[in-house]
């Protein structure tokens, strides 16, 4: 509506005058706090900050994919209206529902951006995007009515369950969007894929390879999710004592951890040289160091969707391919 994008347009300048914009008097505007007249105000505590809408966003943009796919798993596909940073082909489920989005030219989307599609709900799995200089400040778009959401991941307890804190995503996006029903549903997949996991594993050793920068691997450390999904399987995450979710170490400490078996974090669509599970195992194979690796000789490998490793509804994925996986092994 001309009255959001107005003081949009300001808060993307660097600076917020409401009053500039508070008498707008246009048709759009009118219409648009007639609309909210006739719902109850919406208002979520979400780390931190309140989000209050006068009505359920119907003009969402994301910051990533793995928000994407939460919203798409709600249903929310008709409300998208500007989607960033897509890592992999969209879950199977949603796909189809994928094709026609649009998606911004910057990951994550500037404030200039968001502004453009004049969406009334920010989604991101991560808070570390709403700085002055990249999405925008959470405070600055509450003052001009648009709300800005981030995973309860982020913030909740250090002893909290990962997939507690994703149950408390799914009812506050469903309530922020008006799709309760199908955020409930969420829940109960996710809570019956948990179940259908436990106890696949036999106490095995592992070890997550993300990524490889300067000729040095990014490990799973002690990321809460991956964590969770260890304690479900009945599996041991052999870098989980490190500090940070996904730590730089070297070769050698990697070769040394011997794990029972290898994940390979798949991310075959973010463009990074040695992103997918098919380069990760060459790499494997051709470094001095890792080559002869007891779960490198025996290709005892399992491939993992990397979008699934960050908050979002696609986050029982990594959990039901290892579940299912480990009983190969």
């Amino acid at each position: 509506m001309k009255l959001r994008r107005t003081a949009l347009a300001v808060l993307a300048t660097g600076s917020i005058f409401l009053s500039g914009c508070a008498n707008s008097g246009t048709p759009a505007a009118n219409n648009s706090s007639a609309a909210s007249a006739s719902h109850e105000p919406i208002v979520v505590e979400n780390c931190g900050q309140t989000i209050k809408l006068d009505a359920p966003a119907q003009r969402i943009a994301t910051t990533e994919q793995g928000a994407t796919e939460t919203i798409l798993s709600l249903g929310g596909h008709d409300q998208l209206v500007g989607v960033a940073q897509p890592k992999d082909l969209y879950w199977e489920r949603n796909a189809n529902l994928a094709k026609d989005l649009k998606v911004f030219n910057q990951a994550p989307p500037t404030t200039e951006l968001i502004r453009d599609v004049d969406a009334q709900l920010v989604v991101s799995p991560f808070g570390r995007v709403f700085t002055k200089d990249k999405v925008g400040l959470r405070e600055e778009y509450a003052q001009v009515g648009v709300g800005a959401w981030f995973s309860n991941m982020e913030c909740a307890p250090a002893d909290e369950d990962g997939y507690i804190s994703l149950e408390r995503d799914f009812e506050q996006l469903g309530k922020l969007i008006g799709r309760e029903a199908e955020a409930q549903k969420l829940i109960d997949d996710q809570r019956k894929a948990i179940s259908k996991a436990t106890a696949t594993g036999k106490g095995q050793s592992t070890v997550y390879l993300y990524s490889v920068y300067d000729d040095a691997p990014y490990v799973a450390g002690g990321d809460k999710l991956t964590t969770n999904i260890a304690k479900i399987t009945n599996t041991k995450n052999v870098f989980q004592h490190l500090s940070g979710d996904w730590p730089q170490i070297s070769w050698e400490a990697f070769a040394d951890a011997d794990p029972d078996l290898i994940y390979l974090v798949d991310l075959p669509t973010r463009g990074h040289p040695g992103d997918t599970a098919k380069e990760k195992i060459e790499i494997l194979k051709s470094n001095p160091a890792t080559r002869n690796m007891r779960a490198v000789r025996e290709d005892k490998f399992i491939s993992v969707p990397g979008v699934g490793l960050s908050a979002s509804s696609r986050s029982i994925e990594p959990l039901q391919v290892i579940g299912a996986e480990l009983a190969k092994f």
